[in-house]
This record gives structure tokens, C-alpha cells and sequence, in this order.
């Protein structure tokens, strides 16, 4: 049986006085899915169907017999694969009371409607990251050769980085337009990054000096061939490392463009996820989610005394690596 928000269950709604401002919420920075591919063709038409299909093109090989006079050489065969997966829904939603709405001091309805919002980024970004974590490509840190291997001295450090970096290289991945890679780490995991020395000297010497340097921001930036971004949801598996001492282990991923899709129906498509490098998503929600609202009184011989009402979000969703060659994990310790 769902639950009715109602005025005698909020309390804090009660009181004679109180205090206006209502308290932040504290969410994480939601920058998984905003790196998607997108594009028309993953949008689904209505009545088309569940299954979202991107197309990849093979790379042709390099021609190294000479042509003969007069003589034409076979052609060049293309192969196309295709890489497919299903959308679905996902949705939430509050009950409220008409009597809430009519008594109670805060504007109920629509901090229900800033939650769901920030509820609605959440749960595509996690979604997001579930998909993202499960690559096949995986470097371990240090002298690690499986999750339990890792200690908490193991450490995300330049030189890990630049392993990470010649990996995608090597496999001819391609960079945004902006002509970086994406890195995405846990807050714990940059406090180790800052006291790693190289990683320090360039912050410190390779960087504009004064206020925009990353030890007055605290932003990684850019450094190394990889954009940073910060997420307090980026992936730990807590104490999975036997090491010594025992650690949980960390996921830092890395990838180019292309690495991954996203699609849904174009009816109920979310566009984009609202993130900065940095700042937490409080405030911040998916759009156009869609809102759907229903007064009390709504629902007819089911609400007999129009006494519920609700409010929801709901949305389609689907995420697929594309090319396993185009990204990594990086799994690894902390020291905090």
C-alpha cells in the first residue's frame, strides 16, 4: 500500500513557528549519462517498437599491394554490425492529502516536484553507471590482478593514468570535440590524485596561476588528455579488497567518444541530465521528464471524498556500451 503524505505525518508541518528556508537536499553530481551518444535515430517513434539500434561502420584495413596497369582490383567489402538493447520505463510518485495542501505551512506540492525531479536525475545517472561499470576492459592498480588483490596504498596515480590513457590510445579511441578524454572519480579518490606529486606539479606549474588554478578551485580540470569529473556516485565496492590493509575498491572510468548510447521513446526521451564538474545535483533535475500531477478528486469513485491527489515523474530509458575498445575502468584503492 503506497504512502499518503497527510498532515498529521509530516510533524514538522505542525508547528507554530518555524524555520522558512526548508534544508537542502545534499545529492550527488550526476555526470554519467550526459556523456551518452545521442542522436534522432535513437529516439523511437510511437508504435515502433522497444528496441533501440546503433550501427557501426567497420574500419577498413590499410592497402598495401600496388595497383597493376590496366588491371581493376576487387573492391572493398564494408561490414556493418549492429549493437541493440530494450528501453523501459521507470517512474515514482508521492501521494499527498487535499488537507496537506490546505494546512500545511511549506509549498508541498512543489518541493514534491523538485524531489521527484532530482529523484528522476538520479535514477537515469545510477542506471547509467551500472551499465558503464560492467566493461569488459579493466586495469588494475598497482601489482593487483583481481579486486582483492587491492590495498588501500593502491592508489589513482599519474601513472595509472597515463596507463588508462595509452589503453584508449592504443585502440585508436577517439576524444570529444574539446580533444579529451573523459575521467570520472569519487571525491576521495581526487584527494589521493592531489597529493600524487606529479599529478601535483602539473596542477601547480602546467596551469594559469591565481584564482582559476585548481588548488584555489579544488576542479581537477583538464590534465594528462582527460577532462575530470567529480561524483560522489562513482562506483565503490565497499571492503572487497583483501589486501593489507583490506580496502574497498574503487572505480574510476575512462572513455572517448562514442563508448556508450542512450535512447528511449520519443514520447518520454529524456534529453539531458543537468551536472556541473563539480557541484552536487541539488536543485538540479532531468528534463523534459515529464510531471504529472493529479488533484484530489481525480480519481473518481476511488478518491470517494476528493481527499488524494498525486504527483509523479516518469520516463524511458535505455543505455548500451557500444565499443568496449573506447573505454576502461580503473579499479584501485583510497586512502581515506
Amino acid at each position: 500500500m503506497a504512502l499518503v503524505q497527510s498532515y498529521s505525518s509530516t510533524s514538522d508541518e505542525q508547528g507554530t513557528w518555524y524555520e522558512t528556508a526548508l534544508l537542502k537536499r545534499a545529492l550527488p553530481n550526476l555526470v554519467h549519462a550526459r556523456h551518452g551518444q545521442q542522436g534522432e535515430s535513437l529516439v523511437i517513434p510511437k508504435k515502433k517498437g522497444a528496441t533501440v539500434s546503433w550501427r557501426k561502420f567497420g574500419a577498413l584495413s590499410a592497402v598495401t599491394t600496388a595497383l597493376v596497369e590496366g588491371v581493376r582490383p576487387a573492391s572493398t567489402d564494408v561490414t556493418v554490425s549492429a549493437v541493440t538493447t530494450t528501453v523501459a520505463q521507470y517512474g515514482a510518485y508521492i501521494l499527498h492529502t487535499d488537507w496537506l495542501d490546505d494546512v500545511a505551512k511549506d509549498k508541498n506540492l512543489t518541493e514534491h516536484a523538485i524531489m521527484l525531479g532530482e529523484q528522476a536525475g538520479l535514477t537515469i545517472d545510477t542506471l547509467t553507471r551500472d551499465v558503464l561499470i560492467a566493461t569488459t576492459t579493466i586495469q588494475y592498480a598497482s601489482t593487483a590482478t583481481q579486486p582483492s588483490h587491492i590495498s588501500t596504498s593502491m592508489v589513482l596515480s599519474a601513472l595509472e593514468i597515463a596507463e588508462g590513457v595509452a589503453t584508449l590510445e592504443t585502440a585508436n579511441c577517439r576524444r570529444f570535440g574539446n580533444g579529451f578524454y573523459v575521467g570520472i572519480v569519487h571525491p576521495k579518490v581526487k584527494y589521493d590524485m592531489i597529493k600524487d606529486t606529479t599529478i601535483a606539479a602539473m596542477l601547480q606549474n602546467s596551469k594559469e596561476r591565481g584564482p582559476k588554478n585548481p588548488y584555489f578551485t579544488w576542479n581537477l580540470g583538464e590534465f594528462m588528455g582527460v577532462e575530470w569529473w567529480q561524483s560522489s556516485l562513482a562506483k565503490i565496492w565497499l571492503l572487497t579488497g583483501t589486501g593489507s590493509p583490506a580496502a574497498s575498491v574503487y572505480g574510476t572510468l575512462m572513455f572517448g567518444e562514442g563508448a556508450f548510447g542512450v535512447g528511449g521513446l520519443a514520447s518520454e526521451m529524456w534529453r539531458s541530465v543537468t551536472a556541473e564538474r563539480e557541484e552536487p545535483n541539488t536543485g538540479k533535475r532531468v528534463s523534459p521528464v515529464e510531471i504529472i500531477y493529479h488533484a484530489p478528486g481525480s480519481s473518481g469513485i476511488y478518491d470517494a471524498h476528493d481527499q488524494q491527489g498525486s504527483t509523479g515523474w516518469k520516463t524511458t530509458y535505455a543505455a548500451r556500451i557500444l565499443d568496449q575498445s573506447a573505454m576502461l575502468i580503473i579499479k584501485h584503492g583510497a586512502t581515506l
